[in-house]
């Protein structure tokens, strides 16, 4: 067999010799207690890199973590990764010096599928799966098991981690404050209630943070007199005692770079790079770029209680129509879920890569989309408003957000029973903002959309979460462009079931 040109010619030809390769590095403590680290390869069956290179590898790879992804949602949501562990066979006893002390977990593994020398060049094998390793268990004479998560383990880190104190509140914080978590604030939020961090100087902490502004301070929805305002620091001074409930709007955290952004792209980006340990290596730049292009709306989130980064990216994009995972390689991508059109990245002919276990089926059309939008952050019912407070902000208050209901008559006209679809809560500000997704969203939702369900051969594992692939089959009429929405691979018989969006 001649050598292929390409990782994706290799993978497309069904009698290619495939080989898996498994780049590792542990880290271990060394016998004075530092860190020491270095290399392990492995792979299913003897490969020898061409000459120069540094990698050795030793064939004890049995079994590989199966790549399986799925949107949490059809229209929005992070995607959900499956668990699964690498299996080194051991029986000779090669790997016992390796493992005798135990490694540091949490690093990184990366998956490479290819061939011999005579089928595919070693710099063209194709990574198929990056992850984090967890401690080894279960090991036996003759196997060794090391469970693999996927990279979004990076993203259960908690927030926010810091609390007023004395300490940092200049001494003489409340024994109601001590300990209340200083909140993370990105974009704008509305009404948000500080905290009181000195009682004799009526000083209000805002967030654990620097902050771009702190606008217009409210007593009981009445505007009132600060001053010593400190955004460096978070905090203002009331320059007389409040009546009833303290309230102010705030723009939050600037990004590295020193600018204020609420938009949508650039919060997300700010709030990875700034509080998750995320460099902006490991997001893709390209999808980056396009998210804030489609999403030029903004945003205002305040992260008041104990939560993992993953449920305030969550909360940010909620409604949006974006969906988030890592990439094979292990970059955190970022898409906006529409009606699939072409380019695509890979064609499949049913005739050829399709294999048995085709079903599919229709999505049941909404009637009607609720989104909320222009958030309040602090209720405050009609009879704690000031008397002074005028009738439109006593009603602004008196509600935690706004709503924006399209409908689509067309729907109700064919299926009478169509069920509208659930309020979802976004963290949008602008009216015009949440019309233009509502509208989106009833778009898609308001139409029988075809979801596929098919398994095929390997060449699949080039396609990510989100892409674009042409599938034709003649029976059902069901040709044209899908969107990948769910993949789960299975290695030991080479091959792939995607779920496919229409």
């Amino acid at each position: 067999m001649a050598v292929a040109g390409s990782f994706s010619e290799f993978i497309q030809k069904p009698d290619s010799h495939k080989i898996y390769l498994a780049d590792m590095r542990i880290v271990r403590k060394s016998s004075n207690g530092t860190p020491e680290t270095y290399p392990f390869y492995v792979s299913t069956e003897p490969y020898f890199p061409p000459p120069g290179s540094i990698r050795d590898y030793f064939e004890v790879l049995h079994g590989i973590p199966s790549y399986e992804r799925n949107v949490q949602e059809i229209f929005s949501g992070r995607s959900f990764p499956s668990f699964g562990e690498i299996v080194l066979v051991n029986d000779a006893g090669t790997l016992d010096g390796v493992f005798a002390k135990g490694w540091t977990k949490d690093q990184r593994v990366q998956f490479r599928l290819g061939g011999p020398p005579d089928e595919l060049r070693y710099t063209d094998f194709g990574t198929v799966m990056t992850g984090i390793m967890g401690m080894q268990r279960n090991m036996t004479d003759i196997e060794i098991h090391i469970p693999v998560f996927d990279d979004q383990r990076r993203l259960e880190i908690t927030v926010p981690t810091t609390v007023f104190t004395s300490a940092n509140s200049g001494g003489s914080i409340p024994s109601a404050s001590e300990n209340i978590l200083r909140p993370i604030i990105y974009g704008e939020v509305l009404n948000f209630k500080p905290t009181l961090i000195d009682l004799g100087s009526r000083i209000y902490g805002v967030a654990g943070h620097a902050v771009t502004s702190i606008g217009t301070v409210y007593d009981n929805g009445i505007v009132v007199s600060t001053s010593d305002t400190d955004l460096a620091n978070a905090r203002f001074t009331l320059t007389a005692e409040p009546a009833g409930v303290v309230t102010c709007d705030v723009r939050g955290r600037a990004t590295q770079a020193g600018t204020y952004t609420d938009r949508v792209g650039g919060v997300l980006e700010a709030f990875l790079l700034q509080e998750t340990g995320y460099a902006t290596s490991d997001i893709d730049q390209s999808l980056l770029r396009t998210l804030k292009q489609r999403r030029d709306m903004r945003i205002g989130v305040a992260i008041t209680e104990s939560t993992t980064a993953l449920e305030v990216i969550d909360r940010m994009i909620a409604g949006l129509l974006v969906f988030y995972g890592h990439n094979r390689s292990g970059a955190l991508d970022f898409r906006v879920m529409q009606r699939p059109t072409g380019p695509e990245t890979l064609t499949f002919r049913d005739d050829i890569e399709l294999l048995e276990g085709f079903t599919w089926d229709f999505s049941e059309p909404k009637s009607k989309v609720q989104m909320a939008f222009n958030n309040n952050e602090t209720v405050l019912t009609e009879d704690q408003a000031a008397a002074a407070v005028s009738t439109i902000r006593k009603n602004w208050m008196a509600k935690p957000y706004r709503t924006v209901v399209p409908t689509n008559g067309t729907v109700s006209a064919f299926y009478p029973y169509a069920v509208s679809e659930e309020l979802i809560q976004t963290r949008l500000i602008l009216p015009a903002d949440a019309q233009i997704i509502a509208d989106e969203r009833l778009t898609l939702l308001g139409e029988e959309r075809k979801i596929v369900k098919a398994p095929f051969g390997v060449q699949p594992m080039q396609v990510n979460m989100g892409d674009i692939v042409a599938f034709s089959r003649s029976r059902y009429n069901l040709s044209g462009f899908w969107s990948v929405i769910g993949i789960t691979e299975d290695y030991v018989n080479n091959s792939v079931n995607l779920v496919l969006f229409q």
